[in-house]
């Protein structure tokens, strides 16, 4: 909240505000979802690795620090991220594309919730829009190019409620 006050007042008078805001998940050469070959490297590599990181240590049932802890703080957004999937555990485990979906899905919805509640139209500019554009950034093998896969886009401001804008991005069935 308070990175968006402060933000918030950098914004010039008569200007809007564009928010691009989500994980991202990693595609091997041989199609696995959760792993990347990053340039320069004869191996392959977790991506999100923190993500993945956060979920082994949950799967291995090893216990979450207690925030105000030495230990939380010290490793303060690992730990925030253990505590936030391990409400979302279920979610990834049964997602119906297997957890390596689940799990770049439940973190959007973390980021998108977090950013929510950090939103305060009242210190914008009057007239100014917020427009959220969120979703998962895909890391793809190359020469594959990248893709964004958007879950979230709508328009608000102090006067305007939040309006989705999702169904603009899908085609016409």
């Amino acid at each position: 909240k308070t990175g968006f006050k402060a933000f918030a007042h950098h914004v010039p008078k008569g200007n809007n505000v564009l928010i691009v805001y989500g994980p991202h998940v990693a595609i091997s050469p041989n199609g696995d979802v959760g792993q990347y070959l990053r340039e320069g490297q004869g191996h392959l590599s977790p991506a999100c690795g923190a993500c993945i990181g956060a979920m082994a240590h949950l799967d291995a049932c090893k216990p979450v620090p207690v925030p105000g802890s030495d230990e939380y703080e010290l490793d303060f957004q690992m730990n925030f991220l253990k505590r936030q999937l391990q409400r979302r555990h279920a979610a990834v485990q049964t997602h119906p594309n297997g957890k390596n979906v689940g799990l770049p899905t439940e973190t959007f919805r973390i980021a998108h919730g977090l950013l929510e509640g950090m939103i305060d139209m009242g210190e914008l500019p009057e007239g100014a829009q917020v427009v959220l554009v969120g979703g998962v950034q895909i890391n793809m093998p190359r020469p594959l190019p990248n893709f964004f896969c958007p879950m979230h886009f709508s328009t608000r401001s102090a006067d305007q409620a939040p309006e989705s804008l999702l169904d603009w991005l899908r085609p016409e069935a």
